[in-house]
């Protein structure tokens, strides 16, 4: 019996920690030397690939770049142009595939980073929370019960059913994830389904893939509410899992 629970628990591993000792992290990005930007409820903080946290700057909700730019959401203000630009009830940003994007419950803004102008893309939602990089020229839109994928001004269902989902992300290889869950795990999303990479997230806020040297590509880094900045291997997962089936097979079989 003992072996069996093993087995269906092959999945059931949290992610490591890189950082601890931060308070209640929020958002997370790449910092234009290739580390983390995370940003928290005392300040902005620079990680490297060892984990090393240094302030660089004050509290935000969210933090995202653009080629030359590091932008945040302070307090209904969006930070790191010339000059701030007013959003109030925006909840997310990101430095998207041709611009920068400003997230609100109901809609998208695209900003033009030279001149601030704002282009408005509405939601078939009320409720966004998060927005990140999809595949090639796609966005995601993360709403508490679904996953969207954002193409030009047409949003579509990805995934429906889902609960209290956080945050999503897309690796190199354009596979997407999704935080979500009565007790947050991570899953990757196969053909609309879930499959299982993570559980024991804690308080899951940001998802991003690394981009390589320090920060491998292969690894998702999570904001965790909790108070450290963590992450997974979907790699070393698939990898775990493929070592426990065959263990599990073994021992089955005698």
């Amino acid at each position: 019996m003992i072996f069996l629970l093993g087995c269906l628990d092959r999945l059931l591993e949290a992610p490591y920690v890189l950082t601890p000792g931060l308070s209640e992290p929020r958002s997370i990005g790449i910092a234009p030397d290739g580390g983390l930007l995370v940003t928290t409820r005392t300040g902005a903080f620079h990680i490297d690939g060892e984990g090393r946290a240094e302030q660089v700057g004050e509290p935000a909700e969210a933090v995202s770049g653009t080629p030359g730019h590091t932008w945040y959401l302070r307090k209904g203000q969006l930070e790191g142009g010339e000059r701030a630009l007013a959003v109030p009830g925006a909840v997310d940003v990101l430095g998207g595939w041709e611009g920068l994007l400003v997230l609100y419950p109901d809609h998208v803004e695209r900003v033009n980073t030279s001149s601030l102008e704002r282009t408005p893309v509405r939601l078939p939602v009320g409720d966004a929370r998060a927005i990140a990089l999809g595949p090639t020229g796609a966005y995601l839109v993360v709403t508490p019960a679904a996953l969207l994928e954002l193409q030009g001004d047409t949003a579509n269902t990805l995934v429906a059913g889902l609960v209290d989902a956080r945050a999503a992300a897309t690796d190199t290889r354009g596979r997407i994830y999704v935080a979500q869950g009565k007790d947050p795990a991570l899953y990757r999303v196969d053909a609309g389904t879930l499959t299982l990479v993570a559980q024991y997230l804690d308080d899951p806020r940001d998802l991003h893939f690394g981009v390589g040297g320090l920060l491998p590509v292969e690894n998702v880094y999570v904001a965790n509410g909790a108070g450290t900045v963590d992450y997974r291997s979907e790699e070393h997962t698939s990898e775990l899992q493929s070592h426990s089936d065959l263990v599990c097979r073994l021992l089955l079989e005698k």
